[in-house]
């Protein structure tokens, strides 16, 4: 039998809470987007995240930091930004999707869920770059036909289709950021990993029901459409006792030399 990765599964707790708080701050990101105290203003030309005043050349520098950022830590971690950042995941993760939607009262749920964040997305989109003043001085003055709320429509059908509709599909097949991450996997990136050989699987089916993407955990968590969001390690722990699990998160040569 297999000695399991402790290391791995040490850094496991820590890993998910930092995961959680950073969710936490993409909600409040979005937030304070649709609060104007994170906005893009052309005239004069500036800038605010939560409030704090930048200048808005500093946004040339700033977000290519924070893209070679996400890109260096793909290397290591993975998927990152969806299982920690993409707004998707946090919403399948929030409605409880995977294994919940046959239950009675599930599907309102779920509904109300759609609207609400797809208004969210809309609002903290449009308001980041234009001021409500503005956007409420179009429709005085237009009525429904103001361009602007026809493009908050446009925007909000958009978000709807998306989250009511296509779901986990566009993540694990259309998303840009995770066709792109899979070209930068390599042996050292974390990959979450099933211990076939440890023997104290049960096949229960509850790593598979927890995962917000749907995957056959035990057969397509080390392939490029797992996120590493830790779920499935979390549930397996849950049942089977704490750190007596059969997944957890190795690097991509440590699952090739287990398995072999």
């Amino acid at each position: 039998m297999n000695e399991p990765c402790l290391t791995s599964d040490k850094r496991y707790p820590g890993t998910m809470r930092v995961r959680r708080v950073t969710q936490a701050v993409s909600i409040l990101l979005l937030v304070s987007m649709v609060t104007e105290l994170t906005c893009v203003r052309f005239s004069p030309l500036r800038c605010q995240v939560f409030g704090l005043p930048f200048d808005l050349r500093l946004l040339a520098v700033l977000i290519p930091m924070l893209v070679m950022g996400i890109v260096l830590a793909s290397f290591r971690y993975g998927r990152v930004f969806c299982s920690w950042w993409c707004p998707m995941h946090i919403f399948l993760e929030g409605i409880g999707w995977t294994g919940r939607q046959k239950q009675p009262g599930r599907g309102a749920v779920t509904w109300a869920g759609t609207v609400l964040l797809s208004a969210l997305i809309t609002l903290a989109v449009i308001t980041c770059f234009v001021p409500w003043s503005m956007q409420l001085s179009a429709v005085r003055e237009h009525g429904w036909s103001s361009t602007l709320l026809m493009v908050d429509t446009g925007l909000f059908l958009v978000f709807f289709i998306l989250f009511g509709f296509v779901r986990q599909r566009f993540s694990l097949y259309a998303c840009p950021y995770g066709l792109i991450m899979r070209l930068f996997k390599t042996d050292t990136t974390r990959v979450t990993f099933y211990d076939a050989d440890a023997g104290r699987c049960i096949d229960c089916g509850a790593c598979d029901r927890a995962c917000p993407f749907e995957l056959d955990v035990r057969q397509e968590s080390t392939g490029d459409l797992c996120t590493n969001c830790g779920l499935c390690i979390k549930t397996c722990n849950g049942v089977l006792g704490p750190d007596k699990g059969v997944i957890s998160m190795r690097q991509e040569a440590e699952g090739a030399s287990a398995s072999s």
